[in-house]
Formats: C-alpha cells, structure tokens, sequence
C-alpha cells in the first residue's frame, strides 16, 4: 500500500523524501510547543492552588 501511495504521489511531481522531511520537523514543533504549554499550565495551576 504505502509503496503505491509513493508512486501516486511522485507522479504529481512533489519530491516524497522533502515531504516527509517537512512533516517531520514540523511535528517536531507542534509536540515541543505542545510540551512547552503543558508545562506552563502545570506550573500555573500549581502556583493558583498555594496562593
């Protein structure tokens, strides 16, 4: 299946390793900026419940 997707995809002329590259990293942001904000928010709701 994912063999058949890669063709398809190559086809439209889109370099597959680029896509990929670009997904990855930008994953990569999305989790530390989500894990930044967890954080945050951890340490928010901890300094609200001793004040």
């Amino acid at each position: 299946m994912a063999k058949v997707t890669r063709e398809m995809v190559e086809k439209t002329g889109i370099d597959v390793d680029e896509l990929v590259d670009l997904l990855v990293k930008n994953a990569a942001a999305e989790l530390t900026t989500f894990y930044y904000y967890t954080i945050l928010e951890l340490i928010s709701s901890d300094s609200k419940e001793k004040g």
